[in-house]
């Protein structure tokens, strides 16, 4: 009889070795205390101008990482908007916009008014000694064209369309929008929300489809908003922002602000068009 071949005991031994060191591995936990350096908070601003609408103004602070998700607001701060030499000064006063369902705690009746060559300036102070700034200047809405539907030919009594907004585009002109489309109204659920730049125009023209996915009787609003390159890019970083701090592989993500000093944000004016239509075959 052919005795049979024994296996290797010094690698068989190594291999035993090293699964025992393993296993043993799987079962420690050891806690390691990391000294992070004192975290300084910075203020957080949103403002919007729109012509012939009193001055509105988002004031919070940042917080911790492992903080509460929820930006403390902040009070007593002076706030001041200047346009061609005149200083609006915005109270520390709540308000809330049911045409847009927004809250504010820095507010002032002065009507904006509707200069697209003037320069607006922000300053804030607040009672901690933060100061940020911002300047911008207000952009002219770009009309909506016409907003179509597309059932598609199969089968032909589909009930589920597309959207097809048309608008022209000024070919002279590098230019940002944001696209957005609610069910009833412009406070309901929004469906597309995105920001774009002018590198989709074609001949001075511009196309934005949605997928089949609008219900016949449905009500929808299409707002088209022009922005300007700082608006872009602050919506383009607080969408990367937000998807990073959903994954835990992801970096961190930082926001693009056109606000100056001890806080970050967006300050800029509103411009719009919009359209509301009932989806009919």
């Amino acid at each position: 009889m052919i005795p049979q071949k024994l296996p290797d005991m010094k690698l068989h031994s190594g291999f035993m070795a090293a699964m025992l060191l393993f296993a043993t591995a799987c079962t420690l936990q050891k806690n390691i205390e990391i000294n992070l350096p004192p975290y300084e908070s910075k203020l957080v601003v949103e403002c919007y101008l729109e012509p012939g609408k009193p001055y509105r103004l988002v004031l919070l602070e940042t917080v911790p990482y492992n903080a509460t998700a929820t930006l403390p607001i902040v009070n007593n701060a002076l706030v001041v908007v200047t346009h061609n030499g005149i200083a609006d000064t915005l109270k520390n006063t709540f308000e809330a916009d049911s045409s847009s369902n927004k809250l504010f705690n820095y507010t002032n009746p002065n009507t904006i008014p509707a200069d697209y060559n003037g320069e607006f300036s922000l300053y804030v102070k607040d009672s901690k000694g933060r100061i940020a700034t911002a300047t911008t200047k207000l952009l002219r809405a770009v009309d909506i064209d016409s907003v179509k539907l597309n059932f598609g030919t199969t089968p032909a009594t589909d009930t589920i369309a597309s959207v097809l907004t048309y608008f022209s585009d000024n070919p002279a002109t590098t230019n940002f929008y944001r696209f957005i489309i609610n069910y009833d109204g412009v406070t309901g659920y929004t469906e597309r929300d995105f920001v774009l730049s002018d590198n989709f125009a074609s001949n001075g023209k511009i196309v934005v489809g949605t997928r089949q996915r609008f219900l016949v009787n449905e009500t929808i609003t299409v707002s088209l908003y022009h922005i300007d390159k700082a608006h872009y890019d602050y919506a383009q970083s607080a969408v990367s922002a937000a998807q990073a701090a959903a994954s835990p592989f992801g970096q961190p993500g930082n926001i693009t602000s056109n606000v100056k000093g001890g806080g970050f944000g967006i300050f800029t004016g509103l411009a719009y068009s919009r359209k509301t239509l009932q989806i009919r075959r």
